[in-house]
């Protein structure tokens, strides 16, 4: 009997065409998240792998090509079939890739994939190949390796064939990026290389139906301190239509809000099917937080349903007064709650960018103004900005471009503002070329995904390209679907 770990007391349950399975519990914590693995227990015997064995090629749409959280490209040369799959990075959801593959009986076979990794050569790639619902063991650990092939992406490796046991029927095969402590120190792992195609070999096998479908699940809290969540049960990938219940436990002062991320919920506990990979953080608050009445419009929501979102911006950390480059970077870039009031004219030479990290309030006290400085609100949530000016971005020269740069974000507050750059002939020449359409870029530029954004009651004046809504006319996926406005302009 061939054993896969699993999830769940010992208990015998009935899966699809009467086979009869069980599964065991198999914990695996990683860092504010619960993520458990779910497996399959085979009562048949297992075939070698040998000579004469059938040798499967699977490309990206073909046959036994299920789905992945990245895109299909050509861009890049030596490739075989129609392309190969790219930009696959961890969101809303784990990057993955999932293959079916149908055995007969249950085979050992080999497996391994044709990939291009660029760019830097101390990024990492390296995958946890999960085949239904268990961590296969790689070589002497869980981790499948791939080595660095070319910056410019164009040279193509193999990585090294390793032994997998497949199941009579369709196995289900996902990738995943590896994580926690087989992941080096200081070294971020959110990535897949590029894939050419998946290669197994083993004895009577054929692309699959993909009638066994896993999904994961990461459940954790949003700010660390603040409560717990407990998930029941524990998995790290679980059958499609399985049922789980989340459960989050405030902290003494705090209160629960809401469940934020794929599956947003004001429910607790909350149970639900699952028909998708989850993940979603338990959001608390400190006990009696409101929101500001003023906010009207999609930023107080978080799915097309409307969900309620409280947007906090930096209520619950710090509160300074800055009135120098330095301080405002230290206290925007940090990861902790903060609200930030910005006094009098904070200038740059030449235009620098900021990284506005989540859960931040930048408020002007009346005189605060930001000169060629872009607040760049990228992958955050909960962001404030209220009552500052931010004027001459220059895009040219230096790390900004924008005033405020939106990207990939959500529930963002932009209010009573002023917005705006410097037109005309500035240098006294007698001519404007200096200051052409491309000299500064955006006042403000929503993009990349952002959504559940309100602007409102702000004075946009004297510039070429004011608001930009989505990055351009050929990704209509990238414009935010909620997006409230009301603006003056001059």
């Amino acid at each position: 009997m061939a054993v896969v770990p699993g999830a769940g007391a010992l208990s015998p349950y009935k899966y699809p065409k009467g086979r009869s399975f069980m599964r065991n519990k198999y914990p695996h914590v990683g860092f504010m998240s619960v993520c458990l693995a779910a497996a399959i227990l085979c009562s048949c015997a297992v075939e070698p792998a040998g000579a004469g064995d059938d040798e499967l090629i699977i490309q990206e749409n073909s046959a036994g090509f299920v789905s992945t959280t990245g895109t299909v490209a050509s861009n890049k040369d030596g490739y075989t079939g129609t392309g190969f799959l790219s930009n696959m990075v961890n969101g809303a959801t784990e990057a993955n890739i999932v293959y079916s593959v149908h055995a007969e009986t249950a085979c050992a076979a080999e497996l391994s994939f044709r990939y291009a990794f660029g760019g830097t050569s101390t990024n990492y790639r390296n995958l946890y190949v999960i085949i239904n619902g268990a961590k296969v063991m790689v070589d002497s650990d869980n981790v499948l390796d791939f080595a660095y092939t070319s910056a410019d992406w164009t040279v193509w490796a193999e990585t090294t064939a390793f032994a997998v046991n497949l199941a009579q029927g369709d196995n289900h095969i996902r990738v995943v990026p590896a994580s926690g402590s087989e992941v080096p120190v200081g070294v971020r792992s959110t990535r897949i290389a590029n894939i050419d195609r998946l290669k197994i070999a083993g004895a009577g096998l054929s692309a699959g139906g993909n009638t066994t479908v896993f999904y994961s699940l990461s459940a954790g809290v949003k700010i660390a301190g603040t409560g717990t969540v407990t998930v029941d049960p524990v998995q790290e990938f679980y059958l499609a239509g399985a049922s789980v219940t989340l459960t989050a436990a405030p902290e003494a002062g705090y209160e629960f809000e809401s469940w934020t991320g794929t599956n947003p919920s004001t429910s607790n506990p909350y149970t639900f099917n699952i028909s998708s990979d989850v993940t979603l953080s338990a959001r608390f608050l400190e006990t009696g937080t409101e929101q500001d009445p003023d906010l009207v419009g999609y930023a107080a929501i978080q799915d097309d349903s409307g969900t309620p979102y409280k947007v906090t911006g930096g209520a619950g950390g710090s509160s300074i007064t800055v009135s120098t480059l330095a301080e405002l970077e230290t206290n925007l870039e940090s990861d902790l709650p903060c609200i930030v009031t910005v006094s009098g004219e904070i200038p740059s030479t030449p235009s620098t960018k900021i990284d506005v990290r989540s859960n931040k309030t930048i408020q002007g006290d009346g005189t605060g103004h930001l000169r060629n400085i872009e607040l760049s609100i990228g992958g955050a949530e909960n962001v404030i900005v209220r009552n500052l000016v931010i004027s001459e971005v220059v895009a040219v020269s230096g790390t900004g471009n924008d005033c405020i740069g939106i990207s990939g974000s959500k529930n963002i507050w932009i209010d009573h503002c002023e917005f705006y750059s410097a037109t005309g002939d500035t240098d006294g020449d007698g001519d404007t070329d200096e200051l052409d359409k491309d000299y500064y870029d955006g006042l403000i530029d929503i993009s990349d995904g952002s959504r559940f954004i309100t602007v409102s009651w702000n004075v946009f004046h004297d510039h070429y390209k004011a608001v930009l809504i989505g990055s351009n006319d050929t990704t209509p996926t990238d414009v935010p679907a909620a997006v409230s406005a009301g603006a003056g302009v001059e």
